[in-house]
């Protein structure tokens, strides 16, 4: 019986195909991009009842489980996870994992990790101290592109663990012994207990052992079927499963193209909506500029037409004032000439009566003699002048006031005839400066137009720079990160075709043993196209089989190897 097992089994699983697993095939478990632990849990000579795993990650608690003899984990990139194995009354195990490796290096078929941990009996006086730091430590390795264990630290507590090994080994001889005196004595106790009793059943057992030999062939005959049948309904069922996990998957890329479609599909609606707004707004703005000019116009032209009307207006009344002035002058002039006409004929019809008078008094006053007749008419007659130069004066003096009255009713409408028009023409001058005012307004208006279209234009070609910069440096991005992936993927694939080359036709064979393992590779070269096969002994005891880095069953390997 081996006593002490340091279990610790690193299968690494690289890239391409899948295998159906056959009878006795190891397990395989297809991931994308994602790095799994599989781990196997044995209790040396006990169950796993009031077993523990407990995992840390990055020194905070991170699972649990309990009572189980296998478990299936995915781990994180970048992360250190500690796995901790424990039972009451026996040593506790812990293994680190460290998944720290290169985005670029990641491979896109992801990677396994596989590993058994084995906890043996606590004795008394056997110093198990090693044991508080992980016994085993994985790591990526960058030239086989897996993870694997680190040798260096392994050898560094190889000696500890050998030495903890000796020392539970001999305390293991001496229970081992102890229990045997203890089961001898028992047995001799019990055996003769049982010899009497023995004799007299030996014909029944006999009878009951033949019996029970073939119910217990009929039994195994059943179990054996069931279990055949069992493990075809497993196998039928795991079929089952891979296929909807792998449809699973397509729809979830599906779906995920969809919406990457989609949201490509919403950001371009997001900026045709925004240029659309844009050019709506440069059209209503141009729109609004072009109503306010023409308001503006029809307003200037309903100003021109009220101040043409306006001055018609003005005009016209000007000149019917002026008419009626003249018409005024005109009569009054009138009016002074018929009033110096009449005075005129009263100064004749005076001169008349003087006359008349004067013929009357020679007549009467024949006898006064001619020289007084003669003074009495040159009197009448000098009064009779007299009154003719009063009258012609009064006339003169009548028609020079009815023309100083004209030219001074001329002089006042002509004066406001020139107050018209200089009102007319301060009128003008506002106007014009009111336009002028207007004009630099609308200048003013036309030029915050013009700053707001441009910075408008100037915000969206901003946006749309933003936009495409956006999309020309995720397009980089996928560009360095395919290039990367690229390159590191042509490096593989250069020193695989590399290692390749070295390889003669044909089938190769070669044996590689270390402390832990017995490691048997075949290389199968035909026509430069190389399969690997690899076969891993284990010395605690497990073996395990390889194609191309993949998992495969030992029939498959023999049969593909023979």
């Amino acid at each position: 019986m081996q006593y002490y097992k340091t279990n610790i089994k690193i299968i690494t699983l690289i890239k391409v195909f899948a295998f159906t697993l056959l009878v006795f095939a190891s397990t395989t478990t297809f991931s994308q991009n994602e790095l799994i632990a599989f781990i196997k849990f044995k209790i040396d000579g006990g169950n796993f009842d009031n077993s523990n795993l407990t995992i840390t990650k990055d020194g905070q608690k991170w699972k649990t489980s309990a009572g189980q003899k296998s478990f299936e984990y995915t781990l994180e990139y970048n992360h250190t996870y500690i796995f901790t194995f424990s039972k009451k009354g026996y040593v506790t195990k812990k293994i680190k994992v460290n998944t720290t490796i290169a985005t670029e290096s990641i491979n896109p078929e992801g990677y396994d990790l596989p590993f058994e941990v084995n906890l043996f009996t606590q004795y008394e006086g056997v110093n198990t101290v090693v044991y508080n730091q992980p016994v085993g430590v994985f790591k990526y390795d960058k030239v086989n592109d897996s993870f694997d264990y680190d040798t260096d630290y392994t050898k560094s507590i190889k000696a500890q663990i050998e030495k903890v090994a000796e020392e539970t080994k001999k305390a293991e001889q001496e229970d081992l012994a102890q229990k045997q005196a203890e089961a001898a004595q028992k047995q001799a106790e019990a055996q003769k207990q049982a010899e009497a009793q023995k004799q007299a059943e030996a014909a029944k057992k006999a009878t009951e052992a033949e019996a029970a030999k073939k119910a217990m062939e009929i039994a195994k005959a059943n179990e054996l079927a069931k279990k055949e049948e069992a493990k075809k309904i497993a196998e039928e069922q795991k079929q089952t499963e891979l296929a909807k996990k792998q449809a699973e998957a397509e729809e979830i890329e599906k779906r995920k193209a969809q919406a990457a479609t989609e949201e490509a599909a919403k950001k371009q609606a997001k900026l045709d909506a925004i240029q659309e707004e844009a050019a709506k707004k440069a059209t209503e703005a141009e729109a609004a500029k072009k109503a306010l000019e023409t308001t503006k116009a029809n307003e200037l032209a309903k100003k021109e037409e009220a101040k043409k009307i306006a001055e018609e207006q003005k005009q016209t009344e000007l000149a019917k004032k002026q008419a009626e002035a003249e018409e005024i002058e005109k009569r009054k002039a009138q009016a002074a000439t018929e009033e110096a006409a009449k005075k005129q004929a009263n100064l004749a019809a005076i001169q008349e009566e003087a006359t008349r008078k004067k013929a009357e008094k020679e007549q009467l006053k024949a006898a006064e003699g001619a020289k007084r007749l003669e003074l009495l008419a040159k009197l009448e007659s000098e009064k009779a002048e007299r009154e003719r130069l009063k009258s012609q004066a009064q006339a003169e003096e009548q028609a020079k006031k009815a023309e100083l009255q004209a030219k001074i009713e001329q002089e006042i409408a002509t004066k406001k005839a020139t107050t018209v028009a200089e009102e007319l023409e301060r009128k003008r001058k506002n106007e014009e400066l009111v336009a002028q005012k207007n004009a630099e307004l609308k200048k003013i208006a036309d030029e915050k137009k013009a700053q707001a279209e441009a910075q408008a234009n100037e915000n969206l070609k901003r946006i749309q720079q933003q936009q495409e910069d956006a999309a020309r440096r995720r397009m980089e991005s996928q560009s360095e990160e395919e290039l990367k992936r690229k390159q590191n993927i042509d490096a593989i694939a250069e020193e695989l075709k590399r290692r390749n080359s070295d390889i003669p036709d044909g089938k190769n064979e070669t044996v590689e043993t270390d402390d832990y393992k017995k490691t048997t590779t075949i290389t199968i070269k035909i026509d430069e196209v190389v399969t690997t096969y690899r076969k891993v002994e284990w010395k605690w005891g497990g073996t395990y089989y390889f194609k191309n880095g993949k998992g495969i069953s030992q029939a498959i390997y023999y049969l593909d190897t023979k």
